[in-house]
């Protein structure tokens, strides 16, 4: 096993493994129907974030996904109500603090046996919770768990709060190592059980939240100095920053909404400018709409040919005061022929083949602070397609990185890649960047198969909902708009 783990430590050591774990206990209100927190399905649902097998990933001892060699086991015999089961875990708290694996936490499997039920950190008594006891040359550590849940296979909700912990289903539980400076000499998991218990055999292995390893690949921004030498790229079929009044002019039908072109600093909103200037777009209280403006590609054709593919990007910042607890749309590319009998994609007029379709953007419910990503809005994409089973879009969240979770008074770059299908086919694609990490990737789309419809417009939409209006003013601004031939990527590098 040695000469296993010299080797796999070089090759984790190139992942990002000094980020936070992204999985959250969440907000689990069944009185308003909130559900953020790991799931069966999921290690952050509020945020989009799916497991790639259902009840979780795990890595073994010999780190392989979903493998079946335990860090450790815990053997459970005719033990009484809260006795404290210790188990020996030295081995994967090394590989934590070496940064060979970044700290998901301990993910619990039954193996064979009766379910254990154990107390969870949410319990009264202080005694009988999770504890990590770790040990180096200076010190002893006492730490309690910062977070714990089961993934519970009945159901698609989630069970913070709960004071128990059974193993019928997988457990996670999550300590931080972060102020322990000094070098581990041996630590060990110390749980109560809440119930006399039947024997089991428990085996531990390492949650694995697998981070997004896409490298970076080259675009326009990086031929030129700033974004406004991109209008002049061949490439480049329509670039906007907003530096004047007539930006407007350029676009076809459009509800302007609450848009305007601000130069200066919006203190209240915290907002500065990226450049000279930007659009200031407000969904006000009690309304739907921000703004909904086509920018029609007909005027960039040279014939009447549809056109296949194209990219569209911009930069977004959400003002101080964007919280919202439901969804919404964002800016994104459509086909919908508003004044055609095949008008669709839209407002709940269904795509079924014959008709239109867009891939506008769409933003989910800025998450609470009992999230681990706590006060930012997920975004992704709705979709409206041949293949869609409903009145409405699809929504898919972009679930490549925790990147397309976007925090307020922070500039984001978002690009889409639209290629139309085939006609008969299922081989449409739709990407999309933030910050020029890949954060969604799919090829299988069947949009439309109608010889007439094409990429007719860009959406530049904000609106909230479905049915709900804003319950206050949400303002967001945009900047540096470009619809391109090529990948065009970012000149923004936040980290997130």
């Amino acid at each position: 096993m040695k000469f296993i783990f010299i080797f796999l430590f070089a090759s984790f050591s190139s992942h990002s493994l000094n980020q936070s774990s992204t999985w959250a206990e969440g907000k689990c209100d069944k009185l308003n129907n909130i559900y953020e927190g790991a799931t069966r399905d999921s290690y952050n649902r509020g945020a989009g974030k799916p497991w790639r097998h259902k009840q979780g990933d795990w890595l073994d001892a010999v780190l392989q996904p979903q493998g079946n060699k335990p860090f450790a086991i815990i053997n459970i015999s005719n033990q009484k109500k809260d006795t404290t089961i210790k188990v020996d875990t030295t081995l994967l708290t090394k590989l934590w603090q070496k940064k060979v694996l970044p700290n998901h936490g301990f993910f619990i499997r039954k193996a064979e046996g009766d379910k254990s039920i154990f107390h969870s950190k949410d319990t009264n008594n202080e005694q009988l919770k999770p504890l990590l006891r770790v040990t180096t040359k200076l010190k002893t550590y006492d730490l309690i768990a910062t977070a714990d849940t089961e993934l519970n296979l009945s159901t698609y909700t989630c069970v913070n709060k709960n004071p128990y912990l059974n193993s019928y289903h997988n457990i996670m539980i999550r300590f931080n190592l972060k102020h322990i400076k000094e070098a581990i000499i041996s630590s060990s998991l110390h749980l109560s059980l809440a119930k006399s218990t039947q024997p089991s055999l428990l085996h531990i292995f390492a949650v694995n939240i697998k981070t997004n390893s896409y490298l970076k690949k080259f675009g326009l921004v990086d031929i030129y100095t700033n974004d406004e030498s991109l209008k002049h790229d061949k490439h480049v079929l329509y670039y906007e920053n907003f530096d004047d009044d007539q930006w407007r002019d350029k676009w076809g039908v459009s509800y302007w909404g609450s848009s305007y072109r601000i130069t200066d600093r919006n203190k209240h909103e915290k907002f500065i400018p990226l450049n000279k200037s930007a659009l200031e777009i407000t969904i006000k209280k009690g309304k739907h709409s921000g703004i909904s403006a086509h920018f029609p590609f007909k005027q960039l054709s040279l014939n009447t040919e549809r056109i296949q593919s194209a990219y569209f990007r911009y930069n977004i910042q959400f003002g101080s005061d964007w919280v919202v607890s439901s969804g919404g749309k964002l800016p994104g590319f459509a086909g919908i022929y508003g004044n055609e009998s095949y008008k669709a994609g839209w407002g709940g007029r269904k795509s079924n083949g014959t008709n239109g379709w867009s891939t506008r953007g769409t933003f989910s419910p800025t998450l609470s602070n009992e999230n681990t990503l706590a006060a930012r809005t997920p975004i992704g994409s709705y979709v409206y397609h041949a293949d869609m089973k409903y009145l409405y879009g699809d929504e898919k969240s972009w679930n490549l990185d925790d990147i397309s979770v976007l925090k307020n008074n922070i500039w984001y770059s978002i690009e889409q890649y639209v290629h139309m299908n085939t006609f008969g086919n299922n081989d449409g694609i739709l990407k999309a960047w933030v910050n020029g990490i890949l954060v969604y990737s799919q090829d299988n789309i069947r949009f439309t198969d109608n010889p007439l419809i094409g990429i007719e417009s860009v959406w530049l939409n904000i609106y909230h909902g479905g049915s709900t209006t804003a319950p206050k003013d949400l303002t967001l601004f945009i900047d540096d708009l470009v619809i391109a031939s090529k990948y065009i990527g970012s000149r923004i590098h936040t980290e997130n």
